[in-house]
């Protein structure tokens, strides 16, 4: 089972997360809505939606959990009002307008997320990093989450964010720290100042990367070159007329380019990955 669809199934297992959602659900549908279930996985929230009286829901995800969410839908005798897309949220194109509440499209949304906070210690001990965890509030008086030290949380793992070296801390101290979050990058910073003057602390996700000299050339005027994987992305594209089939596809390739990848295996499982992702009958 791959990683994305074992996360998926993992949710099955989170305590008390089904019943908030239908809760929630229940508590804001009137009946009759569109909806847009963005990055539906298994399906599991957006058929809640159908059995709450929405008029329709589409399904969109890029990953193979789709699959599962249609096989879901179709078993459920659901099909006529929920609809799968295997395609990005981002790029998806619906057929009507979804009902997507309140949601600010006239701001800018910053290339990264920042905030700070001061924090106070509750007791004498030595501090080795921070750790965190989300409370939401889904609807009026139905919240969810993952706190470690309260009985109804989910159960999903938290957060933490070492310190490059232990502070020690006594009871009513206060200390400074700030986060600094890149979208899409993964890349998180967090410097804690403590009060006392010690020194500033700055850490930082990408000091526990793996680079090579390539991955830090940045030479943008000069000439690209394509790559491997790029390369085979083209001769693929090329094959693609509206007339042949994907086993059809699949074959020419095989033939024609056998020194795409390592093995013809290889070669088979990147058109397959290709091919569903760029493709539609």
């Amino acid at each position: 089972m791959s990683k994305v669809l074992a996360e998926h199934l993992s949710y099955f297992h989170l305590p008390r997360r089904y019943d908030a959602y239908a809760r929630t659900i229940a508590s804001v549908l009137s009946g009759g809505e569109a909806l847009a279930d963005l990055g539906c996985g298994f399906g599991v929230l957006g058929i809640q939606c159908v059995r709450h009286n929405a008029r329709h829901v589409w399904g969109i995800d890029h990953s193979d959990a789709i699959e599962i969410a249609r096989e879901t839908v179709d078993r459920s005798g659901l099909a006529d009002q929920y609809t799968c897309i295997k395609n990005s949220t981002f790029q998806a194109i619906l057929p009507e307008k979804a009902d997507l509440g309140e949601v600010r499209l006239d701001e800018n949304v910053e290339k990264a997320l920042s905030f700070s906070a001061t924090l106070t210690t509750d007791r004498d001990c030595m501090l080795h990093g921070l750790a965190g965890w989300f409370d939401c509030e889904l609807a009026d008086d139905v919240w969810m989450t993952n706190s470690p030290i309260v009985p109804e949380s989910i159960r999903r793992p938290q957060a933490f964010f070492p310190l490059q070296r232990p502070i020690e801390v006594k009871q009513g101290d206060s200390f400074d720290i700030a986060f600094r979050i890149r979208h899409g990058q993964g890349i998180f910073a967090w410097t804690v100042t403590p009060a006392d003057g010690a020194p500033i602390q700055r850490m930082n996700t990408w000091k526990s990367r793996i680079l090579t000299d390539k991955d830090l050339e940045t030479r943008p005027e000069s000439p690209l070159r394509m790559n491997s994987r790029g390369t085979a992305r083209l001769k693929t594209l090329e094959l693609i007329d509206n007339k042949r089939t994907a086993h059809e596809i699949e074959a020419l390739v095989l033939e024609t380019y056998p020194e795409l990848f390592a093995t013809p295996e290889e070669i088979s499982r990147f058109l397959r990955a290709e091919l569903g992702a760029g493709t539609e009958s």
